[in-house]
């Protein structure tokens, strides 16, 4: 057993096919609901700025797809048990997802002149944003496990 490597057990008969497939789909899954999360927060963000929010499915499962991708390789490293290399990389894809959340907040919001209400409510969002970032990295991880644990 490797120095990163945790002695809690594993799911009986897993192989690492097994165990790449059940990081995958954690990874994806919390990206799904991580997605989902962060599609409602955009459309509360539109309706405080005074524009009409819409909805588009594309843009919506892209962005639940690439919240996924983002933390696959965390929930696969997390399906092997390897806690530092799982936490590493659950910090850079959430840090990641951070990165683009705010880039394109600012894009949006940049020429934008904002009551003081306005710029609190939006404040909380952000809040919000950030937990809902940490959530898609615990969520990941979660699932990863609980995919991989016997029952």
């Amino acid at each position: 057993m490797s120095v990163t490597q945790s002695s809690a057990a594993v799911r009986p008969g897993m192989d690492a096919v097994s165990k790449v497939m059940a990081g995958i789909g954690a990874g994806l899954l919390a990206g799904l609901v991580g997605g989902v999360v962060a599609r409602v927060m955009m459309r509360f963000v539109a309706l405080v700025i005074g524009e009409v929010p819409g909805f588009n499915l594309g843009a919506t499962l892209m962005i639940c797809v690439a919240f996924g991708i983002f933390v696959v390789p965390g929930a696969v490293a997390a399906a092997f048990r390897a806690r530092r290399t799982t936490v590493a990389l659950l910090v850079l894809g959430a840090g990641a997802v951070a990165f683009a959340t705010v880039a394109e907040a600012v894009t949006v919001l940049e020429d934008r002149v904002l009551t003081t209400g306005q710029g609190v409510t939006l404040l909380v969002v952000a809040v919000g944003f950030l937990a809902a970032v940490l959530s898609l990295a615990v969520a990941a991880w979660w699932f990863a496990r609980r995919f991989t644990t016997p029952r």
